[in-house]
């Protein structure tokens, strides 16, 4: 589950980090790292967390009310940083 905490929050922040020219994030690190561009690091580390969410999920199957629970808090995380958290500047992307 920490991996989706981690993992979303530098992949929403990335657009703002890239516009202002903020080369110390994950997701830049991360392609540093392994010698390929942004863009590759940044739809890998989509896939690491969509994986560790499926993770989760399958952890909690057999168990009803955390599984609400971790779908209540997934849900309301991801629209805290996207809906009514501006500094991301998501809403710059016009993504709706």
């Amino acid at each position: 589950m920490m991996t989706f905490i981690v993992d979303v929050n530098d992949i929403l922040s990335f657009y703002k980090e890239e516009l202002v020219g903020e080369s110390i994030n994950y997701v830049s690190l991360w392609a540093k790292s392994r010698g390929c561009d942004k863009s590759q690091a940044l739809y890998a580390i989509i896939d690491e967390t969509v994986e560790a969410h499926e993770k989760v999920i399958r952890i909690l199957e057999k168990k009803p009310a955390a599984l609400q629970a971790y779908y209540d808090f997934a849900s309301g995380y991801v629209q805290f940083h996207t809906v009514l958290d501006r500094r991301y500047r998501l809403d710059e992307l016009m993504l709706s």
